[in-house]
């Protein structure tokens, strides 16, 4: 099962990575009602010995090999290309599963407390990554920069053109998060090593309300965005805060797209503030961060649409002081930036550095090592819907762009369903295929068979045309011997006439032959 090699062996990374890459687009089963029994090299055996760990549904392995790595990430801070392609095929596979939205609507209810309940529902390990606050006091860590980052594309995913998922994501209010475990450990404990580790104790009740998610990942994006501003910050420091924020960009700009209630949230979470600073700053080597701020600063005018104190009367002043022309220049060079342009469907992570402009303390260490900026989805959303945002940033505050009529909407609900109807035709077309395969390796067994049956017909065939020959030889020597014995008795019976003609005494012998002759 190419599940199982994957997610629950100890097969070489490359093969765990193609047998991800090798499951359908749409499985066949939910990977959730199937259960695996990951295991772990046990430390300092040399991987001579394995633990067992716990067992899980095969979801919940796909989600911690892609925000932990391999084997309980047990090495989650390696940035080795192999390793990451690994993780980046989990969360594609996760992106498959995540097409149905009784999928997208479980797993966000899962991050919900139960019905009645006043206590806060249990984190998560796909909400803990997503949440956890940045070090501001240290270096980045870079485990825990993959980990969010990885994050940030799986929530998207989740999201991404799904009102119902984006109203049903803005009221999770998880709970604090230092009441979670450390994130560097693994999710999943050994049954060999005893019983599970206790539940943390409750935290305390805080007189503040608890934040939502919208309300963190707009806190968290401003702390990464302030900590990289810092003076003594080197060069890959930067880029990994860099790296950081780009994930959460990327997350915010696909959750508020078209989603006036998250838009009001974000903006009175104090996200308008963060986002202009990035955007007035000049920058002539890396136009990265303030592309995706100003990016996603259109998309809070554009879609700002429910009463509060941050209107689009209050944004379009301060737009104009930026400057619109200068707002539409910082999101096209967007499409210049190398990390942006070398995402392909099948190409996520990227040799590190990917930047040519990059000073000598950022060269990457070791070869093999990479990186990873943009998935896919978001450079497809990214090109689809930029010129829409150029568009309304010159828009009055008292009209509405061409992307807020109703006309669109009617194009939103037919895209939707042509999207539907494309991803059922796909499934049946894969259904299909699977049959014609079936058909065609019966039928290439049968093939077989009739040729090996015909060699059978053929060389049976030249045996009886063989035997025949011999046959009808034996026959013409039969009645040749039969000629020539008819003869010699004819012979035979002339001279004898001729002896008793001559007055030869013929034997009785002789005689009783000739007499046999007669009777015959």
């Amino acid at each position: 099962c190419l599940v199982e090699i994957a997610l629950a062996s100890n097969a070489p990374t490359p093969v765990k990575t193609q047998c991800l890459r090798l499951l359908p687009a749409h499985p066949v089963f939910p990977l959730s009602e199937l259960t695996l029994t990951p295991y772990m090299p046990v430390p300092e055996t040399n991987g001579e010995e394995w633990d067992r760990l716990e067992p899980a549904s095969a979801l919940d392995v796909l989600l911690e090999l892609a925000l932990h790595g391999e084997y309980n990430g047990l090495e989650s801070g390696k940035r080795y290309k192999d390793v990451l392609e690994l993780r980046t095929a989990a969360v594609a596979v996760f992106e498959n599963v995540a097409q149905k939205e009784e999928v997208r609507q479980a797993i966000l209810q899962a991050m919900l407390p139960q019905e009645g309940s006043t206590a806060h529902a249990p984190l998560t390990p796909l909400l803990h990554s997503l949440i956890a606050p940045p070090s501001t006091t240290s270096a980045p860590d870079l485990a825990n920069v993959i980990s969010t980052h990885l994050a940030t594309l799986i929530f998207s995913h989740l999201l991404r053109s799904s009102p119902r998922s984006k109203a049903l994501a803005r009221t999770i209010t998880p709970s604090p998060v230092s009441a979670v475990p450390d994130p560097n450990a693994g999710q999943f404990f050994v049954p060999a090593d005893g019983a599970p580790p206790p539940p943390s104790p409750p935290e305390e009740e805080d007189d503040e309300p608890p934040q939502s998610v919208l309300q963190i990942l707009s806190e968290n994006l401003s702390l990464s965005l302030l900590s990289r501003s810092h003076e003594g910050t080197s060069d890959l420091e930067s880029r990994e805060w860099d790296r950081l924020i780009v994930g959460y960009l990327c997350l915010l700009s696909q959750w508020l797209w078209d989603d006036p209630q998250s838009v009001r949230q974000f903006l009175d979470a104090g996200g308008f503030g963060t986002l202009v600073e990035p955007v007035n700053q000049t920058s002539e080597t890396d136009a990265l961060i303030p592309a995706l701020c100003a990016f996603l600063l259109g998309i809070c005018y554009e879609f700002d649409r429910e009463p509060g104190e941050i209107t689009r009367s209050t944004i379009y002043p301060i737009l104009n002081r930026l400057g619109v022309d200068t707002l539409i220049g910082r999101i096209t060079r967007l499409r210049e930036d190398e990390r942006f342009r070398a995402v392909g469907p099948d190409t996520v992570v990227l040799s590190y550095p990917s930047a040519t402009y990059l000073k000598p303390s950022s060269k990457r260490e070791k070869e093999d090592e990479g990186e990873i900026w943009f998935d896919w989805a978001f450079v497809d959303f990214w090109k689809s819907n930029y010129y829409t945002i150029q568009r309304g940033l010159s828009t009055e505050p008292n009209q509405l762009s061409p992307s807020a009529s109703g006309q669109n909407a009617e194009s939103a609900i037919l895209v939707a369903s042509l999207r539907e109807m494309i991803r059922s035709q796909s499934q049946e077309m894969e259904t299909l295929q699977r049959k014609v395969q079936e058909l065609t390796a019966s039928n290439n067994e049968e093939v077989a068979q009739v040729a090996t049956l015909k060699a059978q017909v053929s060389s049976l065939t030249s045996e009886l045309q063989h035997t025949k020959e011999k046959h009808n030889e034996t026959e013409k020597e039969q009645e040749d011997l039969l000629v020539l014995l008819d003869e010699m008795t004819t012979k035979r019976k002339r001279d004898k006439a001729k002896l008793k003609e001559l007055g030869q005494v013929v034997s009785e012998d002789e005689a009783e032959e000739d007499g046999d002759d007669g009777d015959e």
